[in-house]
Order: C-alpha cells, then structure tokens, then sequence
C-alpha cells in the first residue's frame, strides 16, 4: 500500500484493497482516514465513472458526502466539456448528434442504459463515526457562510431575471453560472445543504426566459447545454425543465438558427422518452412543429421532411396538420411543387383512413396554389395546375370534406395567376373568374363574395393591355366598385391602389387628360398617382402640365416629391436631348434633390436621372455644357455602382464627348481624367468592366482639337500618345483593340499639334502612325484622304504610289489600288 500507483488493480480489486485497508487500519486511525480516503481514491485510475461509483456504493465505506467528493474527483473529464466557459456562439451540444437515425438507436436503449447506471445506495455507514468535531466546526461554516452569500445572489438573480434589458439578461447568465460553478467546486456538502444553496429550475427557466425576451437566443441555447451536460455528467441535480427546452425551441426556430434548434429538440425528445420531463407529448409536436417551420422559411425541404418522417415512424408522438403544412411549404418555397403534391396525397390518405389529426385544410391547398403564383415555370402550364387544384377541392367539398371548399381566398389566388398571363387574353380569362365569384355569391355562397382585393386585381390585368378599350374596362370596374361602397358594401369600397391602377391604364395609353381626371376625383390621392400623371405629361411632350403638377406637390401639405417625381421632371427637362441650357440647369436642380434625399438615408439616385442631363449636354454647344456634364458625371461616380455596365460606360463616354467639343485649354486633360477612372474601375472590376474603343479614341480626339499655347497642345499630344499606349496594353490582354477612327485621330494630332516648322519630326511621327495603322490592317479612306491632304509628298512615298502606277490627280481606290492586306480589318466588328 505504500506504492499503490504501481499495482494493476481492477476496479473490482479496488473493493477488497478497501476493506482490508479498513480492517488494517481499524477504529484509532479514523481521522486519518477521513483526511487520506480522497487521496487514496486518487491514486488508483478508474476509466468509467458508473463503475467507480458503483463499487463505492457497494464498498460501502463512504458516508454520503464522501461519495459525492470523490464521484467529482473522478470526473475531471465530465467536468472539462460540461463546464466550459459559458462564452461560445456556435451553441448545440459537443457529442450530440443531429442525425435522427442515431437518436432513434439510443432512444431504443436509453432506459436500459438508465437502469444499468442507477443503484440503491445503502445506509450502513456505522463503521465510521467522524469524532473529528474541528474538521466537522470548520466544514459547518464554510457551508453556513456559502448559504448566506448564495441566498443574497439568488435574490439578486430573481431580481435580474426581472429587468427587461439585455444587459440585465446577461448579468443573469453570468450570476447563475457562478452559483453552480462554486457548488461543484465546494467540498464536503451534502444533499440537503445542496438543495438549500443551489439555483432550482425556476431560477433556470426566469434566467432562460429572460435571455429570449432580450434577444440572446444563442446564449439561452449554450446556457441549456451547459446545464444539461452537467446533469448527464451527475455534477449538478437540476435538469433543464421543459419549458426551458421549448421557450429556447421556438426562439432559436424563429430567428432561423435552425441546426441549433433541432439539437436541442432532439434532446428535449430523449429526456421526454425517459420521463424526465414531464409534458404532454402535444406540447412535444408543438415543438417538432416549430423546428420543422424553421427548415421550411429555410426552403430546407430536405431536413424538414426528415423531422416529419421521424415523427412519423415514432409511437409516441405523431405529425399534425400544421407539421404536413410546414413541410409541404417547405417543397412549394423550393420548387419542389411535385413533391408537395405527393404530401398533399399522403395527407388525405391518412385522413380518410381516420387520421383527423392531419386532415387538409383550405390554407394547405391555397397553399399550393399561391406557390402558382409566384413561380417561374410557364405562365399557361401555372394557371392549369391551379385550375385542377381549385377542382380538386371543389371535389371534395361535394364528397363532404369540411373546411375544404373554395372561398374567396382561394378564388383570389386564381385571379392572380390568371392575371399573370397578361395582355387580352389573361384579362379577359381574369374578369371572367371575377363574375364567378359573384354568381356564387349571388346565389347564397357568402364566403365568395368578390372583394376590394378581387376588383383591383381585375383592374391590374386590364392595366397590362395598355389600350383605350381595356381602360375603358377597367374605369367600369372602377365605377362598379364606387356603386357597391355607396350602397353599405365597405368591402368593396375603392382604395388608392383602385384609383392608382385605373390612372395607370390610361397613362399607358397616353391619355393624360383622363388619368389626370382621375386624380382630380381621387379621395385622398398619393405621391404614387401625382407621379404616374406626371410621367404620363412628361411622356407626351408637355413640359408646362410636368412642371405645374411637380410644384403642386411641392406645395402640397400632405405630400412631398420623391425621387420618381424629381425623376420624371428631369425627363420631361431633358426630353429627346434638349440643347437648352436653361432647361439643363433646372434639370440639374431636380437632381440636387435628389442627391439631397440619398443623403438623408433615402434611396440610391437612378443613374438614368444622371444620364438624361448628360446626354442634353452632349447636345448642347454651350460654354456650361461640358462643365455641367463633367459635375454631373463626378457626382455620379459617388453614389452609383457599376451594375449597370452600359449606361455607366455610356455616361463616361457622353462627357469626353462633351469636352471635345468645348473650348477649353483644359479640355484635354479633362477628358484624361475620365478615362483614368474607367481603367481604374476596370482594374478593380476586371473583365466585369471594360472601357471601350470609343472611349480612348474620344480623348485622342479631344486631344487633337486643342487650340491653346504650344504648352497645351504638347501637354495634349503626350496625352494622345499614352491614351495609345493604354489602348495596346488592353488589345494585348485580348479586350479591346484599335480601329480606323484610332488612327485617323492620331493623324489629327499630328497634324494640328506638331508645328509645321518642325518638318523632321512631324514627319517621322506621320510616318509612324501610317505605318501602324497599315499593320493593323486599318488603312480606309478616311485615313487616306487624311494624309493626302495635309501631307500629300509623304503620302506619296509612304503608300509608293508611283510604284503602283496611281495617277496624281486621280482618285485612290483603297480596295482596288493598294494592297488588301492594309484593309483587312475595315468593316470586321
């Protein structure tokens, strides 16, 4: 006994070196052996814990409190992964499973396992009476002093559990971590002393309940880990109650952590097999059905058709209606309409083999038809689907099926996917559903009566014909509806949208004398109908009736300018490209606002708003107009993003443009600048955006028409050659290349900016340029013509026209007198 460490003892060895350490050491040694059993205990290595406990309860030789010293001595390994430090995020327990298979194996054996674990415990404990009254002093007040400092925490954690912010919620968490911390980790205390000191359920449920309320879902689910393993590892007495598990079930199902939620679930599942909890097994399915619900707004059909099937197969709880519903949402949200039709079979299946626990209802079959609605397969094949299941129920409701009936829900449904074939034909087909809907009514059918939701949505289908006879229609409805509110049907009475769609339809068809009407006749018109009139007045040309209406709105009390109404204003401004500056400039205004409105959190500006000002500038020769252009393009660049690749690119372009034709020194170094900000987004874009041809030929023209010193115009020949540069290095990349236009704009450069006393070096870069362009395959006529013209001798000997017999004043032919190979690339795009 003196090397115990070295002897290969078995646990049921453990046994007799117990009791013959007890008849050796015998009555005179008893305070010693109080004080050396845990460290004896310590020296032998027992791997399982029910084993260790097992053969002290059967030794017999420990008093109670004993025993539960040296069980937690023993399970240093429970305590590590029970305890934990209370702060991870990822929630769900370690060594739990989530697949159903697993549980259903261990829920096979669990009681077995239980039993195999729990043992009566003897209360022969005479052997040893502790006489030792100072340990026994010193041991009772340690346990008072606990008593007293845990009494005034737990009512400081009823009294956190109490506030309603989160920071209360958590102090709570913390508060009740560390009671349980301190009772594990205080020695020598008994059962009844435990119950007096330690957290009960109702402190669990206050504190779990409390981290919901506040938002702290995850820490809720980590705090019932935590407990739970304690309990599994026989460290703490007080197993997470049931209410705990669903309160925590359905917040985590709710806010969409749904792995987490179905661990938990699982678990809450094994405890409830055992009777741990004590529920009913509805209260179970409740929370299967929150889980469930959880995967189907998920669109996880896959997971929310196992939990179904598990419920299924289980004896003891079994799926409802709402489980069925969940899942079959579950397949419509995934496009997997085939399959929820399989579970909609299965469904009636059941029910009539007399399971009225899953009997179908009108929401499950409106249910399928809604997904009709707004799914992406053929519109005709969607409304023929919905048309069998609207028989299907019809069906059933004549064979006595309750609840099953269409109503007025269901026939909406179908007016909308009818509605969604557009032009005549689903207008007609809609209005036709429609006065179905009221000859049921009429006939004593109270739950189809046509509603203000199924006269708008008739008016909307007239709405996407876009002619005068189906306005005309849809006015008639309009007035129909008038008729049925005066006469005490509110269910009926029109709303802005009525009025709103009606205008719609006439603004389509460009009469914007009658959608205006309409407005005037409007109870209580919205920004919505004043900005549908105003894009009907812009739309036809009539800038006076535009702006009348947008100051109205300004004026008005109730209603303020959005960006649709400013929107419209700058259209009707810059209608067809307007060269007015005037009319640029208020243009411009409207677009201060609603630059003002995005800075003030409204939406993003269109970036069409941005391109209508600059494409009148491009039209416009006024001095402003480039610099109107140029403020506007910058201002652009801020707060719109390169989605739109092409109107983007377009605006860029439209402003070189712009500063091509101005007279500015600084034209030329303007335009750079622009075409710098396109390399520089396409080197952040990558092939997602790429500059085109048209943009570095603008500033090489640009470049070619500056006017100013000799400083500027060498300042803009150094641009036109790096914009050259900058051009091959992208046609080396395989992106864009140079064309004719590249070339014939060099020319020009070289021609107006190279003075014509330096004849040497005006030459020798015509010459270059010439060559090049023959090399790429781009000589036409206009580069031809461009060179005889202002370098005629050069010409001559570049293009050796003498050696091909070309007459001097005749006329060149590029195709027929020089060679194809120069005009290999002209008309290729």
């Amino acid at each position: 006994f003196e090397t115990p460490k070295t002897l290969p003892i078995h646990n049921y060895n453990l046994l007799l070196c117990m009791q013959l350490f007890d008849m050796m050491l015998g009555r005179t040694l008893q305070s010693a052996a109080v004080l050396s059993r845990r460290r004896t205990i310590q020296m032998f290595e027992i791997p399982q814990k029910r084993n260790a406990v097992t053969v002290l309860k059967i030794a017999n030789i420990f008093t109670e409190e004993e025993k539960l010293v040296v069980e937690r001595e023993q399970n240093k390994d429970y305590r590590r992964s029970a305890l934990g430090d209370g702060d991870s995020t990822d929630g769900g327990y370690k060594d739990s499973s989530s697949n159903l298979t697993a549980v259903r194996k261990r829920n096979r054996n669990w009681e077995a396992l239980s039993s195999s674990t729990s043992s009566n415990t003897s209360d022969n404990q005479s052997s040893y009476n502790h006489n030792d009254k100072n340990v026994a002093t010193e041991q009772d007040n340690n346990v008072n002093g606990l008593r007293v400092a845990s009494s005034v925490e737990l009512q400081e954690l009823e009294g956190l559990c109490e506030g309603k912010t989160s920071s209360c919620a958590i102090k709570a968490e913390k508060t009740l971590r560390a009671l349980i911390q301190r009772a594990i980790d205080s020695p020598s205390m008994s059962v009844v002393e435990s119950s007096n000191r330690l957290p009960s359920t109702m402190h669990v449920e206050k504190t779990v309940s409390a981290l919901v309320k506040s938002g702290k879902v995850k820490q809720a689910a980590n705090l019932i880990e935590w407990l739970d393993n304690l309990y599994q590892a026989k460290l703490f007495d007080v197993c997470p109650s049931f209410t705990s598990f669903h309160v925590t079930i359905s917040a985590l199902s709710k806010s969409g952590h749904s792995k987490m939620a179905e661990i938990l679930l699982l678990r809450l599942y094994e405890l409830w097999m055992v009777d741990h909890v004590s529920s009913d097994s509805q209260s179970l399915i409740v929370a299967f059905n929150h889980v469930i619900a959880s995967y189907a707004r998920k669109r996880n059909s896959k997971k929310a058709y196992e939990l179904l099937l598990f419920m299924g197969e289980n004896e003891t709880i079994h799926p409802d209606s709402y489980s069925f519903n969940s899942v079959l949402i579950a397949y419509l949200q995934s496009g997997e309409v085939d399959k929820s039709l399989e579970i909609l079979d299965l469904m009636e299946r059941m029910y009539e083999g007399g399971n009225d626990a899953v009997k179908p209802t009108r929401v499950t079959y409106n249910t399928i038809m809604h997904t009709y609605s707004k799914g992406k397969q053929n519109k005709r094949l969607a409304l023929k689907h919905a048309q069998k299941i609207f028989a299907r129920m019809e069906d059933l409701a004549r064979k006595g099926y309750v609840g099953v009936k269409p109503d007025a829900s269901t026939y909406n449904i179908l007016l909308n996917i009818s509605a969604r074939l557009g032009g005549m034909d689903g207008a007609t087909k809609t209005e036709e559903i429609m006065r179905e809907m009221e000859e049921r009514y009429q006939s004593g059918d109270l739950n189809c009566k046509p509603g203000t939701i199924t006269f708008n949505t008739v008016i909307k289908a007239w709405a996407s014909v876009g002619s005068e006879v189906a306005a005309q229609n849809a006015e008639a409805i309009l007035s129909l509806m008038e008729e049925l509110s005066r006469g005490g049907d509110s269910d009926s009475m029109p709303d802005q949208i009525s009025y709103n769609s009606v205008i719609n339809c006439f603004s389509k068809c460009q009469n914007p004398e009658k959608a205006e009407l309409l407005l005037r006749n409007m109870p209580t018109p919205n920004i919505v109908s004043y900005n549908t009139v105003i894009n009907c007045w812009s739309k036809t040309g009539n800038l006076d009736r535009t702006l009348a209406l947008i100051e109205e709105v300004d004026n008005s009390d109730s209603l303020a300018a959005d960006d649709y109404t400013l929107h419209s204003g700058i259209l009707s401004l810059t209608q067809r490209g307007s060269d007015d500056i005037d009319k640029i400039k208020m243009a411009e205004k409207f677009l201060e606002r609603i630059e003002s409105r995005y800075a003030s959190g409204m939406d993003r500006p269109n970036i069409r708003s941005f391109g209508a000002i600059i494409y009148s500038c491009s039209k416009c020769n006024h001095d402003e107009a480039a610099r109107i252009a140029d403020s506007v393009l910058w201002r652009m660049d801020k707060v719109c993003d390169h989605e739109n690749t092409n109107a983007y690119l377009s605006n860029y372009n439209m402003t070189i443009q712009c500063w091509h034709k101005s007279k500015d020194n600084d034209a030329t170094v303007k335009a750079r600048k622009i075409l710098e900000r396109l390399i520089s987004i396409h080197s952040a874009e990558g092939s997602k955006f790429v500059p085109d041809s048209y943009s570095f030929n603008a500033v090489i023209y640009t470049a070619s028409r500056t006017r100013g010193s000799l400083r500027h115009k060498t300042e803009a020949l150094q641009i036109a050659y790096k914009t050259y540069d900058d051009l091959l290095r992208l046609e080396s990349l395989g992106l864009i290349e140079p064309n004719v236009y590249t070339y014939d704009s060099l020319l020009k450069c070289a021609f107006n900016l190279i003075p014509s006393k330096d004849v040497s070096k005006r030459e020798q870069v015509i010459s270059q340029i010439v060559r090049r362009c023959i090399e790429a395959g781009y000589m036409d006529d206009l580069v031809l013509a461009n060179v005889l013209k202002n370098a005629p001798k050069l010409a001559t000997s570049l293009l050796d026209l003498k050696g091909r017999r070309v007459k001097k004043k005749k006329r060149i032919n590029v195709k027929k007198d020089l060679p194809q190979e120069w005009s290999r690339k002209i008309g290729i795009k």
